[in-house]
């Protein structure tokens, strides 16, 4: 449900969100989006949330179980999220046969602020079904920390990127 000024959904607009889905195919829901990369899966997810888009107010978690992406498996990919009114805190996961990422999300609505950290350690260059498919020969680790502070009109933030071991033949 979502409240509608002139038939536009607006900021202030109230909504009320239930949803339950289960075993859901991906393939139509990439193409309703425009979505051009190739994804396949299936996704899950159970949503409650009311309030506004500034004072969101609820809880979810959406689910992608052995899903592919551009031909990469992907064991699992989840997202948690809870909002209070004033934030909303997420974390997410997603684990491959190369190794895991993870990442935490702070959004501030009213000020469109944010506050995040994502990453992945440990990632088997070797066991990366992309590289595998090209005949790459790259053996080795990668690391990535990612983290950001800002908000939506002044986004900040910073990456690095280590291999501490490179083998390419």
């Amino acid at each position: 449900q979502s409240g509608l000024h002139d038939w536009t959904h607006l900021p202030s607009s109230p909504f009320n969100v239930d949803l339950k889905a289960t075993q859901v195919s991906l393939e139509p829901l990439m193409k309703a989006a425009n979505v051009t990369t190739p994804i396949t899966g299936i996704v899950n997810a159970n949503v409650v949330a009311h309030g506004t888009q500034l004072n969101p107010i609820g809880q979810g978690e959406v689910n992608l179980p052995n899903a592919n992406v551009s031909g990469e498996p992907i064991k699992t990919a989840q997202v948690r999220f809870q909002g209070t009114g004033d934030v909303v805190h997420a974390n997410m996961l997603v684990a491959i046969s190369a190794g895991n990422a993870t990442g935490n999300v702070t959004y501030y609505p009213k000020q469109q602020g944010y506050d995040g950290v994502s990453e992945a350690t440990n990632i088997q260059l070797a066991k990366i079904e992309a590289l595998r498919q090209r005949n790459m020969q790259i053996a080795g680790t990668l690391n990535l920390k990612a983290s950001g502070k800002g908000t939506l009109n002044n986004p900040q933030g910073t990456a690095s990127l280590t291999i501490p071991e490179l083998d390419i033949q």
